[in-house]
């Protein structure tokens, strides 16, 4: 039964969709429109159902393995970008390739070739990475402070700014609410981290794809504890409709009062790669 207390919803700000995936569905939709269905996107192109589906209905095609893709076929690389192994059978076999690979991945991805090729190990993500983690003998290790004392990290800026700001607002966030509702697939890392990010601060904190997701156990948690006050935020592919989705699922709890929260307005444009910005 619904409590009729309020219920205050507080909006990260920023949140949700960021400039590199903008820019990798309309490079995805520009390649679509320049060489006709199909075009063969290896992998997810990222992590929103709806997207992906739209991109499927307008041509492309999901494939797993480049085996699948069939000789001269136009081929787009994922937002996550791929492997060396990936780009060497692509030139191989002559495959025409359009890349859809976030820039920002891309100077992440540049950085550890460089890394590599000065004799280092490739950093590694987590707490239980560093303690599984056993560089070759005479090789130090990068990125791994609690452990390792010859290590060269990148400058915070160097790092995908979305999910700094996007972890910053939720760390604000967390400040404010009873528990949090990450909107976003459960194989992003990035929601998954936001998520937690709000579970080390102490909040109950949940990753859901959007309102009609089942929400029996969240649900239940917040009208166990009397939850007043719930943050929601988005991973970056987690679009505004998702987010409105959610919200409007919170009513069960009672009358809303939803708010945003103070934050950075991301206004960044990433450039079109020169080939398609024309097209």
């Amino acid at each position: 039964m619904r409590s009729g207390r309020p219920i205050l919803v507080y909006l990260a700000q920023p949140r949700g969709v960021c400039a590199g995936v903008v820019g990798v569905i309309e490079i995805v939709e520009r390649v679509l429109e320049k060489h006709g269905s199909p075009v063969d996107g290896r992998h997810e192109i990222g992590h929103n159902n709806d997207v992906v589906e739209r991109l499927k209905h307008d041509g492309a095609i999901l494939v797993e393995d480049l085996s699948e893709v069939p000789p001269l076929a136009v081929s787009a690389f994922s937002a996550h970008g791929v492997t060396p192994s990936v780009e060497e059978e692509t030139a191989a076999r002559a495959l025409p390739v359009e890349n859809a690979t976030c820039a920002l991945v891309t100077k992440v991805h540049n950085q550890g070739k460089r890394c590599m090729s000065k004799g280092r190990a490739l950093w590694v993500q987590n707490v239980g990475d560093v303690a599984a983690f056993s560089p070759p003998p005479q090789m130090p290790a990068g990125f791994v402070k609690a452990r390792f004392t010859d290590i060269q990290g990148p400058n915070i800026r160097d790092i995908c700014y979305a999910r700094n700001n996007h972890q910053a607002a939720v760390g604000d966030q967390s400040t404010r609410g009873d528990m949090m509702l990450v909107v976003g697939a459960a194989d992003s890392s990035n929601s998954n981290q936001l998520c937690e990010i709000g579970t080390e601060a102490g909040v109950p904190s949940y990753l859901i794809a959007g309102g009609s997701e089942p929400k029996e156990d969240w649900l239940k948690d917040a009208k166990a504890v009397g939850v007043k006050a719930v943050g929601v935020t988005a991973g970056a592919f987690g679009c505004e409709v998702l987010v409105d989705d959610v919200i409007g699922a919170l009513p069960d709890l009672g009358p809303l009062t939803v708010s945003a929260l103070p934050g950075d307005n991301e206004n960044i444009e990433l450039r079109l790669p020169a080939e398609l910005a024309a097209s």
